[in-house]
């Protein structure tokens, strides 16, 4: 696989795993589905984490609403201490788990996946049955501040420093009496990848850091892969998922922009 490394500036925010699985729909509610084996499953879920140091809980959904309304919604979330990262969460037809820096690469997130993933499997009372996989998600949300050259025009950023191009006809902004570097970009693309069901998206706009303006970059792979309930497999395909990640992030950066970062140390590979 292919090695890892680690900005000293990296502009990381959080990191994403997402997998979820099929529900039976409730025709009568809209919207709504169900998951017969949800109950057990969680509290199985909860029990194995707790062995494992994840014993605080939080539920993210009110007490009396039922579970059905809120399909593929996260509705407990799990630390090993109130505030602290990584996380599992989990709810009727999905399971994550998330961190955010300081993240110390790859070789050490994917551990805490399939750490999480393995109990997973051992939750649910019989997995080969009740494990239909439907969408799987690596993600990664960057923050890019002024540290990282952004001053007061995310199109220009964007453009720059990411590859990323976006803008209104001169025509339209001249009638706004406007500037190219004034427009604040709301950009989304999504494009398969190689002959795979698997596909790349990118989002990014202006948002703040700190109460200070920067601009928020969402990159995603996912797909509709019909997965078997093994861990072995789901972390195959996250392995090949950040594999893509890396890559992709190196290409868009400008040089400029990897200055602003590095330095950057090699961490190793994957086995």
């Amino acid at each position: 696989m292919t090695s890892d490394f680690l900005y000293e500036n990296a502009p990381l925010a959080e990191v994403i795993a997402e997998v979820y699985w099929e529900l039976t729909p409730l025709t009568a509610i809209p919207g709504a589905a169900i998951d017969p084996f949800f109950q057990t499953t969680s509290q199985n879920f909860q029990r194995l984490l707790a062995e494992t140091g994840f014993s605080h809980v939080e539920r993210l959904l009110p007490q009396d609403m039922p579970v059905e309304l809120a399909p593929g919604q996260p509705l407990l979330r799990f630390r090993k201490s109130a505030g602290a990262w990584p996380l599992y969460q989990i709810g009727s037809g999905v399971f994550t788990c998330n961190i955010v820096p300081p993240y110390r690469g790859w070789a050490a997130f994917r551990q805490v996946i399939a750490d999480g993933l393995a109990i997973l499997f051992k939750s649910f009372p019989a997995p080969e049955h009740q494990f239909r996989s439907t969408l799987i998600s690596l993600r990664y949300v960057d923050v890019f501040t002024k540290k990282h050259g952004f001053e007061d025009s995310a199109t220009a950023f964007l453009r720059d420093q990411l590859g990323i191009r976006f803008g209104l006809p001169q025509e339209l902004l001249d009638r706004l009496e406007s500037e190219p570097n004034k427009v604040a970009p709301i950009f989304e693309a999504r494009t398969p990848i190689d002959q795979t069901d698997r596909f790349f998206v990118v989002k990014a706009q202006q948002g703040l850091s700190d109460g200070l303006p920067a601009v928020v970059m969402e990159l995603r792979i996912s797909s509709a892969s019909r997965l078997s309930a093994s861990d072995q497999e789901v972390m195959r395909w996250f392995d090949e998922a950040h594999d893509v990640q890396h890559d992709i992030f190196d290409l868009m950066s400008s040089d400029s922009l990897k200055e602003r970062m590095g330095p950057r140390r090699v961490i190793g590979g994957v086995a």
